[in-house]
């Protein structure tokens, strides 16, 4: 990505696809991105933060579990 704010230079389905894996990661592991990959944490949000993508998620959106029931995290 190097300087540019999407991995292309312009916004294509790639930053959004993406996005969202940066978010299952972010559910996994809080500070992840925010303390080791900042440049990805910043994609995450400038890609959230689009307004058509901001009010889908503001309104039909729902938070899917990452995997399935069976999954255990944290060892727990």
């Amino acid at each position: 990505m190097g300087t540019k704010d999407y991995f292309v230079g312009e916004l294509t389905f790639v930053d959004i696809v993406i996005a969202d894996f940066l978010d299952v990661l972010s559910r996994i592991d809080e500070g992840l991105l925010r303390d080791h990959f900042p440049h990805l944490e910043k994609l995450r949000v400038r890609v959230w933060d689009l307004p058509n993508i901001a009010k889908y998620r503001d309104s039909k959106f729902k938070a899917m579990p990452c995997n399935g029931p069976s999954a255990i995290w944290g060892n727990k």
